[in-house]
């Protein structure tokens, strides 16, 4: 990894001075282990699908489907269901215990970090 990318200058968690192990873990990881939990979260929890369908009234596909908006436009207003799984799965996701989302300030393909984390992701879920 060459570390142009300028994401990887930002660090989405520090740890606490005087706690061993990396200083910070990079803002994309932390967004990639979010991400991780609400995957395996939704790929092997049919009650959350069901209930997010049953709430919206819409097909899994328009559920998932993304908004083309632009960061001058305001965002559509959220399902609280959405809102809530997001909240669990970056508290789940902020879990930096040994075994857990521990911290990580190299830099590897977020794809390949993605990969890594989705086991950790399925293990912290209890799925």
């Amino acid at each position: 990894m060459t570390g142009e990318q300028s994401y990887y200058s930002y660090w989405g968690k520090a740890r606490k001075e005087g706690d061993e192990g990396d200083p910070y873990h990079l803002l994309p990881y932390h967004c990639l282990d979010v991400a991780a939990v609400a995957d395996v979260w939704w790929e092997n929890c049919s009650s959350i699908r069901r209930a997010f369908l049953t709430s919206s009234g819409t097909s899994v596909e328009q559920t998932l489907k993304p908004v083309d908006i632009s960061l001058q436009e305001i965002p559509p207003s959220c399902n609280s269901l959405l809102a809530g799984l997001c909240s669990v799965a970056d508290w789940l996701g902020s879990n930096s215990d040994e075994g857990a989302f521990e911290f990580l300030s190299d830099q590897l393909s977020l794809d390949d970090y993605y990969k890594q984390r989705l086991s950790v992701a399925k293990k912290t879920a209890n799925l």
